[in-house]
């Protein structure tokens, strides 16, 4: 259970991540 949470967390970050990537090259 705690590893799944883990990967969830990490998994979060990772679509943040290029989520504030995609925001910045459609704003350039």
């Amino acid at each position: 259970m705690l590893r799944s949470k883990s990967l969830l967390v990490r998994y979060m970050c990772r679509v943040l991540q290029w989520s504030t990537l995609w925001h910045l090259l459609l704003r350039i």
